[in-house]
């Protein structure tokens, strides 16, 4: 179904702006995430600094959403109405911002999703009055932000998640996310340690740590950023190619010749602001397949976290 005469108001006359990016997942994740008030919040017209207030979607043609976030003193009101709905192919919508005594023109968003031999392109057109011509840049770099906001919550069946509150404010858990002095105190299992730990927080930046057991054997862990959004996520790719054997045995008995039965694993860090004090953090790993995601969870991978958690929240009252 659609609103084909408005799409027509949007015609000539205005600037328009196409973004692409690629998913390693199906369309039909990617297009329903864009439509899930539980997670919506996290991504769309999110600032780093922001706190979200209100997030309203009323998921038909004709039907509207509303996405709302405080800004200081400024409450920057995103409100639209949904012109076309074709799961998982295409989503179509209208929207205008009212903040800090301002409305600005309607605009027109077309969403395209194709899939890929490896998931789906999404292709964003935004079609917006003509004055905003000068402002194109910065357009391209909120939708840039948005949609890395997007790829860091899409949920999928190969999925592992686990969330844990802290008592400890959103920056101070980000930090400990991201810089080696404070990771190495608190990264793995209980009484694991870890001696080695390089971080190029960089957009495709590189990441390094080595985290060691008590009886000497090391498990080294690298990759790279893909999304940087302090301080609020963190998005990035994890090997474990230089695990010892024994471990990838564990992954996968019949690997065979097989380095690395794991395969790249995508993880997302999302921190939630509670209050002043109280930090939310949701873990999301990614894996290859749902079989790889669950040797991971049989050889302890869930408990492995929990005590992360744990020496986390000890660090941040020490």
């Amino acid at each position: 179904m659609n609103h084909r005469a408005d799409h027509d108001m949007f015609a000539g006359k205005t600037a328009e702006l196409i973004i692409r990016r690629s998913f390693d997942v199906a369309p039909a994740y990617v297009f329903d995430a864009w439509l899930d008030p539980g997670t919506l919040g996290r991504w769309l017209f999110a600032t780093p600094e922001g706190q979200m207030k209100t997030v309203e979607v009323d998921a038909r043609v004709g039907g509207s959403f509303r996405v709302a976030e405080q800004r200081g003193e400024v409450l920057a009101d995103h409100v639209g109405t949904y012109l076309e709905i074709d799961r998982p192919h295409r989503l179509v919508f209208t929207f205008t911002y009212h903040g800090e005594g301002e409305r600005t023109p309607a605009s027109l968003v077309i969403l395209d999703f194709v899939a890929t031999g490896t998931g789906c392109e999404l292709t964003l057109t935004h079609r917006m009055d003509a004055s905003f011509e000068s402002w194109l840049d910065k357009v391209r770099e909120g939708w840039t932000g948005i949609l890395g906001g997007l790829a860091a919550n899409v949920a999928t069946e190969r999925d592992f998640v686990i969330t844990r509150e802290i008592d400890a404010p959103r920056d101070a858990v980000f930090r400990a996310w991201t810089e080696p002095q404070r990771l190495t105190r608190w990264w793995g299992p209980e009484c694991f340690i870890n001696p080695i730990c390089e971080i190029d927080l960089s957009a495709g930046g590189r990441h390094y740590i080595v985290m060691r057991s008590p009886d000497g054997t090391d498990y080294p862990c690298k990759g790279k950023y893909l999304d940087i959004f302090p301080p609020k996520r963190l998005l990035m790719t994890m090997d474990c190619s230089e695990h010892p054997a024994a471990w990838h045995d564990m992954v996968d008995p019949q690997r065979g010749d097989n380095p690395n039965p794991a395969g790249e694993i995508v993880e997302a860090v999302l921190l939630d602001k509670l209050d002043d004090k109280r930090t939310r953090i949701t873990v999301r790993l990614r894996f290859k397949s749902v079989a790889v995601r669950d040797a991971l969870e049989r050889i302890g991978m869930r408990a492995g976290w929990s005590q992360s958690f744990d020496r986390l929240q000890r660090m941040m009252q020490a």
